[in-house]
Formats: structure tokens, C-alpha cells, sequence
């Protein structure tokens, strides 16, 4: 199941032979009983594993479709019926857009949305049970930082240090079943090596096994 923006309008998913052939496999043929959606309004009226293309939000580029609340509803809704477990993988690349044009309202509101997500897929956690969340990013950018207030009005002066991704560090957070396997600090590549680890998941990929 995917569910993300119109690669028509984005330059490196047309360079990406693998997926543009997956995509034109599922429009033909519907294949292994993919649905293709381009409205929040099909998704919803969907019941199964689905190829979601949705244009771009009005006044965006990166943001498309539904908020993140509803697609995370969506996928856990689908993906909780197979009795072999899911692995569910959620991004907001709002606030990495806006960072890179240090675009306050953008992130903010990306980060916002991303929040959102975060309290339903932990409220889902805590009624399953045996679902581990993971919340981090890839990276930082723009480094921006709050400078000055006044703080008593519940403002602040903020800055930015780049308009680019930068090396610092970044958050780690973990809920559930395996949680104190991402406490500390650690590089970013062993985080999907524990993951795998604690799917059972030998050999992935062809690396050291995790610490």
C-alpha cells in the first residue's frame, strides 16, 4: 500500500523506473488487488490496500491530499487486519520543505499535522498492545532556533542557521514492545538494523547485526 503525492508532478519519482513500473502495473491491471485513488474522498470510500495519487493541497507543493490523521486512520485500518503484523511507515515532508525556504508558518504547521498523526497512532498503540512506535527524521534543516521573546506573550524571535539539511543531531522517541532498543544515542543507520532485528528479519540487509 502507498499513499502520497501525484508523481507526475515531481522530476525524481519519473526517474525511478522500479516504482513508475509498479505504478503503471496497478492503473492497468489493478494488480495484486491494488486500487488507485486520487481523491481523499476515494480513499475513503475504500476498504482495501489502495496506490493513493493525490494532487498537490492548494497553495502547496509537498503537501497532498488528506491530512496525515486520515491516512494514518486508513492504513492502520487495512493493515491491522493481516495476522502477520504491518510495518507502517509516516512522513510529513512539510516541515523539511519549509525549513529549506525557512518558511516559519510551514513547519509549524507541518509540525502541527505531524503531532496529529502521532497521538492516533499512539492511541492505537495503546489499545493494541503489541505495537512498537517509532518517531525521529532523517535529518535536520535550517537549524532554526528561538533567539529572544517575549516569551510572556507566548511569542518568540526565531532564526535560521541554513536553508539546507545540517549535521545535528536529531530526536529519537520509542512506544511499545521493544521501546528501550532506541534509547541513547546511536547512529542513524542502526535504527532500521533494530527494527529488522526485532522482526525477525536475518540478513536485513547484508550488514553486521544490530547492537
Amino acid at each position: 500500500m502507498l499513499i502520497g503525492g501525484d508523481y507526475t508532478h515531481h522530476s525524481k519519482a519519473k526517474k525511478q523506473a522500479d516504482y513508475i513500473d509498479m505504478i503503471n502495473n496497478v492503473e492497468s491491471a489493478q494488480s495484486a488487488g491494488k486500487t488507485v485513488v486520487r481523491s481523499g474522498e476515494d480513499l475513503r470510500a475504500s476498504s482495501g490496500p489502495v496506490v493513493a495519487l493525490f494532487p498537490p493541497r492548494p497553495g502547496f507543493v509537498y503537501a497532498h491530499g488528506p491530512p496525515l490523521t486520515d491516512t494514518a486512520d486508513y492504513a492502520l485500518g487495512v493493515l491491522n487486519n493481516n495476522p502477520s503484523g504491518f510495518f507502517l511507515l509516516l512522513e510529513c515532508e512539510e516541515t523539511d520543505e519549509g525549513a529549506h525556504v525557512n518558511d516559519l508558518d510551514r513547519v509549524v504547521a507541518g509540525m502541527a499535522e505531524l503531532d496529529l498523526a502521532t497521538r492516533r497512532v499512539l492511541e492505537f498503540a495503546r489499545t493494541n498492545g503489541d505495537t512498537l512506535v517509532i518517531v525521529t527524521a532523517d535529518h535536520d534543516t535550517g537549524g532554526v532556533a528561538i533567539l529572544d521573546g517575549p516569551f510572556d506573550e507566548a511569542t518568540a524571535t526565531v532564526g535560521w542557521v541554513s536553508d539546507n539539511h545540517i549535521g545535528s543531531w536529531v530526536p529519537l522517541f520509542a512506544f511499545g514492545p521493544g521501546a528501550a532498543r532506541f534509547s541513547g544515542v546511536m547512529d542513524n543507520t542502526d535504527i532500521g538494523l533494530r527494527i529488522a532485528d526485532l522482526l525477525g528479519l536475518d540478513g536485513f540487509p547484508s550488514t553486521p547485526k544490530a547492537p
